[in-house]
């Protein structure tokens, strides 16, 4: 067979006839452009809420954090007051000014004891963060042998 004559079969008419595909494929745009815009934007919409989500846990932490830092910059500073007197504590509340921490608040316990012939002072220092549903509040507690 010469190339004309091949061209001149049926199945091969068809496989060369670009009208004849376009036909038989005519309604397969339109359900397959619905279905990658529902997905898509279904993957756009779970990516915003993780977005979501991991901003407020950073804000929560973050708010965390600093009142971790307030609660140990009370212990801090009552422990350099009771090593630089020997007996006093600083109490409640403590104004921190510090970049960071002025809008927590620290509140201070400080108890002595004895015990066995050891005198010691637990220092209870309490950092509390943030306002509303990004509250936070950490405590520590430190024995100071003297």
């Amino acid at each position: 067979m010469f190339p004309n004559e091949l061209y001149k079969t049926d199945a091969l008419k068809d496989f060369y006839n670009i009208s004849s595909f376009v036909k038989k494929v005519a309604g397969f745009g339109l359900p397959t452009a619905i279905f990658i815009i529902v997905i898509m934007s279904l993957i756009a919409l779970v990516v915003t809420r993780q977005s979501q989500i991991s901003s407020e846990l950073y804000g929560r932490n973050y708010i965390s954090t600093q009142a971790l830092l307030a609660a140990q910059a009370g212990i801090e500073l009552n422990l350099t007051e009771l090593t630089r007197t020997g007996s006093s504590c600083l109490g409640s509340p403590i104004n921190l000014t510090n970049a960071g921490l002025q809008d927590c608040a620290v509140g201070v316990v400080c108890q002595t004891q004895s015990a066995g012939g050891l005198t010691f002072t637990e220092v209870t220092s309490t950092g509390s963060c943030g306002q509303n549903d990004f509250a936070s509040q950490r405590q520590i507690r430190v024995k100071y042998w003297q």
